[in-house]
């Protein structure tokens, strides 16, 4: 029954993704790492349960099939996300690369395709970069892919998936993962694969700043400093007055 509920649910999300227009390879990818079942399954057993439409010893083995599901979900995504596509996109990256002659000058890596990673990577595609977009999701960087970026599907803090990206021609790194231990783990990496690369970071702790730096990091943005020195700012302003309505 487990394998064919990853079976049936891989296949399931694969033709879902590929109706999207996703690539073949992201939706693999991507399939893999949903095929375990959603918690809110449970709700509709119990549901079920109580409307009499379920046997108990049928609610049973589904459960525990779930259950068993969800604790190889980690493993489901970590192979999804990482080995599968990571390979076959190895496979199309090199052919792009192997047929391109145009070379730019200011070829960037944007790290991490958040709302703020997203911003950075068209930014500098509009002033003339040449931009690599790196995540760990296939589905943040699908946008970019379609609009000619060139993509790569990986963890940054892996040499390999740096590699890909061409980290050696990079003169501009922006990281701007969720994590402040990833990023130091990637700062690290990137500098000693090409130390006369710039690497700006976006971290969230001002107690994390003096380490990237240490670690190869040119310039460091913190969070938590710059939200300080908003609300510092706006404290100053109000010089009595009563705060101003709405949002920052």
């Amino acid at each position: 029954m487990l394998l064919a509920l990853l079976t049936i649910k891989t296949c399931a999300a694969i033709i879902a993704l590929r109706l999207t227009r996703l690539s073949w390879r992201s939706s693999l990818a991507t399939g893999i790492g949903l095929a375990h079942v959603g918690e809110f399954a449970f709700v509709l057993v119990t549901i079920a349960l109580q409307a009499d439409l379920l046997a108990e010893e049928t609610a049973q083995r589904f459960v525990a099939v779930a259950l068993t599901s969800l604790m190889l979900s980690p493993l489901l995504l970590h192979y999804g996300l990482k080995h599968t596509a990571q390979i076959v996109a190895a496979e199309d990256d090199t052919k792009r690369w192997e047929t391109s002659v145009a070379v730019s000058p200011s070829y960037s890596l944007v790290i991490g395709i958040g709302p703020l990673g997203g911003r950075l990577a068209s930014h500098l595609e509009t002033i003339g970069h040449e931009v690599c977009v790196i995540d760990r999701n296939p589905l943040n960087l699908q946008p970019f892919a379609q609009e000619g970026f060139h993509s790569v599907t990986g963890d940054a803090a892996d040499e390999e998936t740096l590699k890909r990206g061409h980290v050696r021609r990079a003169t501009l790194a922006i990281v701007c993962v969720p994590d402040d231990s990833v990023s130091l783990a990637v700062v690290r990496l990137v500098h000693r694969i090409n130390a006369n690369c710039m690497v700006m970071v976006r971290c969230h702790f001002q107690s994390n700043e003096s380490r990237l730096m240490k670690a190869g990091a040119s310039y460091v943005i913190s969070e938590e400093s710059q939200t300080g020195e908003a609300l510092i700012r706006l404290l100053q302003q109000r010089d009595g007055e009563t705060f101003p309505s709405g949002r920052g």
